[in-house]
């Protein structure tokens, strides 16, 4: 039997799937983290962006934006204040490649709830998400 997600009451008092979206400038990875979510009860990718202008168009009404710190048009963790304002109870978590401890704090103090770095496998992003909870946004 599948776990479903616990963000939002994803194992579900209103029986709707956590909605993520995906902010990734590599295309294998982004279709590789939508094909993990796919195959896991309870997560529906909603969006997929390649970039900073493509992301800030899909930001409303989601639960969690996994997304990369280096795009080609900026820096990913200036999504997160924006994630908060368009879906207050939005949960940003970080996947990067050059996630060096400064950087995993930065983007926690900008309101990350988690940082990951993309040597993880899959199954610990879906978990790291499997274990949020809703942003307080009076936080």
């Amino acid at each position: 039997m599948r776990e479903q997600a616990t963000l939002l009451g994803g194992d579900a008092a209103d029986g709707r799937a956590v909605s993520v979206l995906l902010v990734e400038d590599h295309a294998a990875v982004r279709e590789a983290l939508a094909e993990r979510f796919a195959r896991e009860a309870g997560f529906e990718v909603v969006a997929q962006a390649g970039s900073l202008a493509e992301a800030r168009a899909r930001l409303h009404g989601i639960d969690v934006a996994i997304m990369d710190l280096g795009l080609p048009d900026g820096y990913g963790g200036d999504l997160i204040k924006e994630l908060h304002e368009a879906s207050p109870h939005a949960q940003a978590v970080i996947l990067s490649a050059c996630l060096d401890p400064e950087e995993a704090r930065r983007a926690c103090a900008d309101g990350a709830a988690a940082a990951l770095d993309k040597l993880v496998h899959l199954d610990e992003v879906v978990d790291t998400v499997r274990r949020l909870r809703p942003r307080d946004p009076a936080r």
